[in-house]
Parts: structure tokens; C-alpha cells; sequence
């Protein structure tokens, strides 16, 4: 796995520790986010090959950052994984588990 970015945007320290754990030990170059403010300039830097992204974030939701961020990310049929409470995602969406599943 040599070589692929992942960046973690999650407030919650303790998945964000537990997932920079898991993936840097399995061979990841891992960046997670602290400054949410600053994200989207952070992924234009570090040009991640997969983000890992919460829905709940202070600031800014995780939908809004997906946007700005596909603004500039062309390439391809990019697809975001969320992280976040299910119940959150469907209700801030508007969207049914069913139209949220095929939304992402």
C-alpha cells in the first residue's frame, strides 16, 4: 500500500486516532485534519487519494466541504466515504438510509 494518501477529516479524537492507528500500520500514508476551517487548502496540499469524511463537523458540514472539494477533484467519479451517526447523515441529508446509501 506504499505510496496512497488517506486523509481523515473526523472531530471525534478517538476515531481519528483509532483510524490514523489502523492505517498507517497497514502501510498508509495517513493526514488527519484539525483544522476544519483549513480543509479544503489541507487536501489541495496533500492531494489524498481517498478522504475520510464526517458529516458532522464543526463549522462547515461535511456535505459543504464535498462540494467544495469536487469542485477541484475532477478526475473521475470521485466517491466520498462518510463518518458519521446514521441517524445525523439521514436527517441533516433529508434523505432516506436507502437514498443515502445510494447517494454515496
Amino acid at each position: 500500500m506504499s505510496g496512497y494518501r488517506i486523509m481523515i477529516v473526523e472531530d471525534d479524537l478517538s476515531i481519528q486516532t483509532q483510524l490514523k492507528i489502523l492505517l498507517s500500520g497497514n502501510g498508509y500514508t495517513v493526514r488527519a485534519v484539525t483544522d476544519f476551517s483549513e480543509t479544503v487548502r489541507q487536501v489541495k496540499a496533500f492531494a489524498p487519494h481517498l478522504i475520510l469524511l464526517d458529516i458532522a463537523l464543526p463549522g462547515n458540514s461535511g456535505f459543504e466541504i464535498c462540494s467544495q472539494i469536487r469542485s477541484f477533484r475532477r478526475e473521475g467519479n470521485r466517491r466520498f466515504p462518510f463518518l458519521s451517526d446514521q441517524r445525523f447523515c439521514c436527517r441533516g441529508a433529508g434523505l432516506t438510509r436507502s437514498a443515502l446509501l445510494s447517494f454515496l
